[in-house]
């Protein structure tokens, strides 16, 4: 039930920001990964690393505020399910990548994972928006 929540509370923040108005998650973790080409798998390295980075999404605007802020603007929705949904980005730079978001299992928190062909990382997240 609280994944349901969760995942009901982020397609919300994401549908209340593609009409104008803005949604805030704060992550407190993150990890760093990179895809194994012998089982095409990611692999993340290590444990999780405490942060405090502020996550914006606004229309069709996402904006990590880390060390270096990071801007993806959607480019499509590739899939929604249980788990979470998937979109198509493209960075600042204009480099695509997939972001994923849903939430956290046994939690009221949402992840927001940034996947590269070659490399990812994930935020756990709690949802700042008010």
């Amino acid at each position: 039930m609280k994944r349901l929540i969760a995942l009901l509370i982020l397609s919300l923040a994401l549908t209340v920001s593609s009409i104008g108005q803005t949604a805030y998650a704060r992550a407190y973790s993150f990890a760093i990964g990179s895809r194994d080409y012998s089982t095409n798998e990611l692999v993340w390295n290590g444990t999780p690393t405490a942060c405090n980075i502020l996550i914006k999404i606004e229309g069709d605007v996402v904006t990590v505020f880390s060390k270096q802020k990071q801007v993806y603007h959607v480019v499509t929705k590739l899939n929604e399910t249980a788990d979470g949904v998937q979109y198509r980005m493209l960075s600042a730079e204009g480099v695509a990548c997939n972001m994923y978001m849903g939430p956290i299992e046994g939690t009221p928190n949402v992840f927001i994972a940034i996947e590269y062909n070659d490399y990812a990382w994930i935020y756990s997240c709690t949802d700042e928006t008010k």
